[in-house]
């Protein structure tokens, strides 16, 4: 969640309950079954003082990013909602995206440009995927290597988010020029949002040595079962000296712009 220094809004991505069901267990689901988006980020949101969303980002389609927004769209007004421009066919997208289109809710698919200004201190710069726009949205199963990479610059700093972008993904934007201006490659981020909760599949070398990052957040459940973050993952960082803030060891990670600064804490509840 991003409040920028006039008080725009920007929400990216909402979390979500994967489930591990099989066909034919369906029987097995609660009648009332624990819904990230109702029952901890519409509450969180609306204790945070957030009562609308100027832009929603959805950088990929997957359950475990796109699964609370539903509870998001229906209980907070969203000026904009920006998707990747691809369609995951599941229950849970077509339901979000139907809910938009009743809400009125303008859905933009997203590419490559030149830096927006959200307010008079900040700009935000999609620079990944870098395709032309077209007139139809394509059926994508695999959404990883299709995530919103986008940069923010706000009063001085500047971060980076990635979504679940793997290695390839990071190769072609590193390759692809015309997705990164002269101004890009001569500013390192201050904040990297690390892709793929840690995976060992993105953040490799070359990444890290292109952006030089400051500061790494990675955002991953504690105990849980694919083993995120990488122990590779983690070691790298270490050893290109990034600080480092993990969700599952520091619950929630809050930081805040001063003065062309940085200041952050964190809260385990």
């Amino acid at each position: 969640m991003i409040r920028t220094p006039y008080g725009k809004q920007i929400l990216i991505d909402g979390g979500g309950t994967l489930s591990f069901r099989k066909k034919g267990e369906e029987w097995k689901d609660r009648k009332d079954p624990y819904e990230v988006g109702k029952k901890l980020l519409v509450p969180l949101l609306k204790k945070r003082g957030v009562h609308h969303i100027d832009l929603l980002i959805l950088s990929h389609e997957d359950a475990d990013h796109s699964g609370g927004l539903q509870a998001v769209a229906k209980q907070i007004p969203i000026s904009n909602f920006l998707f990747n421009g691809t369609y995951k066919p599941n229950k849970g997208i077509k339901e979000l995206f139907e809910t938009a289109e009743q809400l009125h809710i303008p859905l933009l698919a997203a590419t490559a440009t030149a830096p927006v200004r959200i307010d008079p201190l900040t700009t935000l710069q999609i620079i990944y995927p870098s395709e032309k726009k077209s007139s139809q949205v394509r059926i994508e199963e695999d959404q990883n290597e299709r995530s919103i990479v986008c940069i923010l610059d706000m009063d001085g700093t500047r971060w980076l988010f990635t979504g679940d972008m793997e290695s390839g993904a990071e190769r072609s934007l590193l390759n692809n020029d015309l997705t990164l201006t002269a101004n890009n490659k001569q500013r390192p981020v201050d904040v990297l949002k690390v892709a793929h909760h840690g995976s060992k599949t993105s953040t490799t070398q070359e990444w890290l040595d292109y952006w030089k990052p400051r500061i790494a957040v990675i955002s991953v459940g504690a105990m849980n079962s694919y083993g995120h973050p990488s122990p590779s993952v983690v070691d790298r960082l270490e050893q290109n000296k990034i600080q480092l803030f993990r969700t599952d060891l520091l619950g929630e990670i809050q930081m805040e712009v001063h003065n062309h600064q940085l200041y952050s804490r964190t809260k385990l509840e």
